[in-house]
């Protein structure tokens, strides 16, 4: 209506003026903060529960971490080391869950490592070693990845290709019934 539209069109322009401007500062934050990191001094920027914000060990998260490690090489699964960390009653880990562990288990930061892997751009997908106090050596972190790749569900096969194969039962003998297919197509269904 009007000169309407090209007051909007200057505040849209504004508006993308200004989003622009500020991720460009959010991203050379991230740059000065790794290349601050690569040359080994203290990064300003959000830390892991296991450490307090001037990166010094909280002691007993650390210890709780380690335990999860521990805990996972012998077999437990997530949830149930959870539940175990929670009866400790650890001030921090009261609310602990097994997804929680999951992103423990598989964070580079518990070997010290600064991990840059949700970075979009390949290019900013980088590893820094020695940013953070290691609480877990890096054979057993890396024990933990292989073990978490071969603990992984698989989807089970059954080789059935009719959604009511096993459901419909025989009404003579009680045995499960299986499709009969003709020509590729699922004809009808019969007894063994």
């Amino acid at each position: 209506n009007g000169s309407h539209i090209f007051l909007l069109v200057a505040k849209i322009q504004a508006a993308y003026g200004y989003s622009k401007l500020l991720s460009e500062r959010v991203s050379e934050s991230y740059d000065i903060r790794r290349k601050e990191a690569k040359e080994g001094k203290q990064v300003k920027r959000n830390v892991p529960l296991w450490l307090n914000t001037d990166g010094t060990i909280k002691p007993e998260v650390a210890g709780a971490v380690k335990e999860c490690f521990d805990l996972y090489v012998q077999g437990c699964g997530v949830h149930s080391i959870a539940v175990q960390i929670r009866r400790k009653n650890i001030e921090g880990l009261e609310k602990l869950s097994g997804p929680t562990i999951s992103s423990w288990l598989k964070n580079k930061a518990t070997i010290g490592i600064w991990a840059n892997a949700e970075a979009q751009d390949e290019k900013d997908r980088e590893e820094i070693d020695g940013c953070y106090p290691a609480v877990i050596e890096k054979e057993r972190f890396y024990l933990v990845q292989r073990l978490m790749m071969e603990r992984t569900a698989k989807p089970v096969r059954t080789g059935r290709n009719n959604f009511l194969s096993g459901l419909v039962v025989c009404s003579h003998c009680n045995s499960t019934m299986i499709v009969h297919n003709q020509y590729g197509k699922p004809n009808s269904f019969r007894c063994l």
